[in-house]
């Protein structure tokens, strides 16, 4: 289980790199920042049944739909692993607590910005209690990096927090797209999942 758990440093480092210089850009000359970011690497026309219209491949689709899917898919490796093999973190009975701290950080989570919604929403048009998904979702790198500098950089609670904040992610995006679907559910990308799978 643990035999890839080392790049996950490597991921995070990249990850917040990545984000502080794109910030740092885009505030400083954010004309230059979007015209590369949506630079048309490639036309791509697909079938009507994957997209009703046809696709440029840009350097922000690639980061966000290529790489961030597989990036999801080596977290949820981990989780799968934890859960599955015999001496996995959440394996049998390690799992009940975890679970339930998930689930009541869910609760707690859309409760949360229910309320907020209800108590501080002034405008008009706004539907009430719209986008109460967005919450259940974690941000994977920052728990762990939080983690790491609470709990320091050997702790065995640092990959417990790892696997239930890849779960929460998991599971929040897989509530957004249920929930809002922007066009449809596309289960035909599911093949890419099958595809790194059968390739790992």
């Amino acid at each position: 289980m643990y035999r890839v758990s080392p790049f996950v440093r490597q991921f995070a480092v990249a990850l917040l790199a990545g984000a502080g210089a794109a910030t740092l850009w885009v505030n400083l000359s954010p004309s230059s920042y979007y015209d590369a970011i949506e630079w048309r690497l490639i036309e791509v026309g697909l079938p009507l049944w994957l997209t009703p219209f046809p696709l440029g491949l840009t350097p922000m689709g690639l980061v966000s739909d290529g790489l961030m899917a597989l990036f999801l898919f080596f977290f949820g490796k981990e989780l799968w692993e934890a859960i599955r093999l015999k001496r996995g973190a959440l394996s049998g009975r390690r799992g009940a607590l975890p679970l339930g701290a998930m689930i009541g950080g869910w609760v707690g989570a859309v409760g949360v910005w229910l309320l907020a919604g209800a108590l501080f929403e002034t405008a008009l048009e706004a539907t009430p209690g719209a986008g109460w998904p967005v919450p259940i979702g974690s941000d994977v790198v920052l728990g762990y990096l939080v983690g790491r500098w609470v709990f320091g950089a050997g702790h065995p609670a640092l990959h417990l927090l790892l696997l239930i904040t890849i779960a929460n992610d998991i599971m929040g995006l897989v509530v957004v797209g249920l929930v809002y679907p922007v066009a449809g559910l596309r289960l035909s990308w599911l093949v890419l999942s099958a595809v790194a799978v059968a390739a790992a």
